[in-house]
């Protein structure tokens, strides 16, 4: 996979070698162009699994297939010239996650190349038509609802009974959070909890409202990461969790990652998964299919708990929580 930015140990960078016309007499034959779009890079599990699954198919990068990573360029200006130079260059497949990158995928393609989203939420974000037939040149793999981001709320419950104030910073023009960001303040409004809501459009947003915080009394009994692109990229997961640590706050986290660098739970995608449904779908769509027929697929989800973190905390994990964990960390 030819890569935008740092190497990933799972993934190999192969060269596309030229073969000039004069040599052999012919013009070489052209070969698929798949570029995967991986708008924040503690999402790069999802293009890791896209890989390895179409190595498994029988696609060899560099042979029979291209492949080109772009990441960590979520909503940049960066982002729009890439996906416009991938719709002139008449690409074959573009794979574009989590949901930012993907609503951003389908405004400026517009249907000239099909668009498989690696992880998306499709809950008022236009991505498509219908799960069952989505249209537009585009389908993918959604994120299970905007239930997501409540479940990961009760598990937080859950874990901190008396809880009375709850932290969450987002931004408010991501994609997702127009329909998540609702159905967490009427779970709020149920379980009479306050939900601190920062909302925020940049990590030195969120780091500065951190730093308001950290000059009076911090009043919150716990931090839930909500489908947002700030609090799940690698610095700004770093100025929570540090802010977390400071505090002895826990955090109801938004992926693996998350459970295994601070967070004492996470209800998440499996990325690694994830991306192998991606690449059975790229799979149909190379071979002939319609993409716009084929139907979306529901990410599956793990329920992580960090024990040690729990212990360090003071916090005692329920039963009910373990038993459903599915994963435990000790």
């Amino acid at each position: 996979m030819k890569k935008q930015g740092r190497f990933s140990r799972h993934i190999t960078l192969f060269l596309l070698v030229l073969v000039f016309s004069g040599c052999t007499g012919r013009e070489p034959e052209r070969i698929p162009q798949v570029h995967i779009i991986c708008g924040t890079k503690s999402f790069l599990g999802i293009a890791e699994g896209f890989t390895e699954k179409m190595m498994e198919l029988g696609y060899e990068d560099g042979k029979n297939i291209g492949i080109f990573l772009h990441e960590g360029i979520s909503g940049s200006e960066q982002e729009r010239e890439i996906l416009k130079r991938i719709a002139a260059e008449k690409a074959d497949l573009v794979l574009a996650f989590p949901t930012g990158s993907a609503v951003a995928a389908k405004r400026t393609l517009d249907g000239s190349v099909p668009l498989v989203f690696g992880l998306g939420n499709i809950e008022g974000t236009g991505l498509v038509d219908t799960v069952h037939c989505p249209g537009g040149n585009t389908t993918g793999i959604r994120a299970p609802s905007t239930q997501v981001v409540v479940k990961r709320f009760e598990y937080l419950l859950q874990l901190v009974p008396n809880a009375e104030r709850i932290y969450t910073a987002y931004d408010p023009d991501y994609e997702a959070n127009k329909s998540v960001i609702p159905e967490l303040e009427k779970a709020a409004l149920r379980e009479g909890i306050e939900l601190l809501q920062a909302r925020t459009g940049s990590v030195e947003e969120l780091a500065a409202d951190l730093e308001d915080r950290d000059k009076g009394e911090v009043d919150i009994d716990g931090i839930l990461i909500t489908a947002d692109s700030i609090t799940q990229s690698v610095k700004g997961w770093q100025v929570l969790s540090q802010f977390a640590a400071r505090h002895s706050i826990p955090i109801s986290g938004g992926s693996a990652v998350q459970a295994k660098s601070g967070a004492v739970l996470a209800y998440a995608v499996d990325f690694q998964k994830t991306g192998a449904m991606a690449a059975l779908i790229a799979d149909k769509i190379l071979k002939g299919t319609d993409t716009g027929t084929i139907p979306v697929a529901t990410a599956d989800m793990t329920l992580l708990v960090n024990y040690r973190r729990a212990q360090e905390l003071g916090l005692v994990l329920p039963q009910v929580l373990l038993n459903i964990a599915d994963q435990i960390l000790r």
